[in-house]
């Protein structure tokens, strides 16, 4: 640690960024680093910290899902493969306003279409996107509020609002 940059580094320390201080010291032995603008040292400082938080968040996320293929892209909504995806829908629902809105998604469809899918893909982009979400089969979610009504603990469910955004899969895939 450099003496006169000890106040700074036990910052960092204290707030708990590790990777601030690591990349911190790193930058202090830079010989580059008078040539650096203030910004792009902010930049350089806080980037690595920024993306390993973030990364946590979507690894968070994405357990807390509770979804079952998490290797499922949104590079693969596209048309092909015997599907054929209304791109405007897609790119609608990737602008994540609907949870911006706290609106809750269904998504219904003839057997086969790729809804789990889609909604395989949808769910890891707002993870990584650092939305929470959670998948859940309509038949699954019935069968849990019937066990939780039965015991009288709703509460799981009670900041949740009713409205809900439907879309229906097959308009989207033929």
């Amino acid at each position: 640690m450099s003496d006169s940059c000890h106040d700074i580094e036990n910052m960092l320390d204290t707030l708990r960024l590790p990777v601030c201080l690591e990349k911190f010291d790193q930058m202090l032995n830079d010989p580059q680093l008078g040539s650096y603008t203030p910004i792009q040292f902010l930049r350089e400082l806080l980037e690595p910290q920024y993306i390993e938080t973030m990364n946590e968040s979507f690894q968070k996320n994405l357990k807390a899902s509770k979804l079952i293929n998490r290797s499922a892209s949104i590079e693969n909504l596209k048309t092909g493969n015997g599907r054929i995806y209304n791109e405007t829908t897609v790119n609608q629902i990737l602008t994540f306003r609907f949870a911006e809105d706290r609106l809750n998604v269904g998504v219904y469809g003839v057997t086969g279409a790729g809804k789990s899918y889609f909604l395989s893909a949808v769910c890891v982009e707002a993870c990584r996107q650092n939305f929470r979400c959670r998948y859940v089969d309509y038949e699954d979610l019935i069968n849990e509020l019937l066990v939780l009504k039965r015991s009288g603990d709703l509460k799981k469910y009670e900041n949740i609002r009713p409205k809900m955004i439907q879309f229906n899969i097959s308009r989207m895939c033929a």
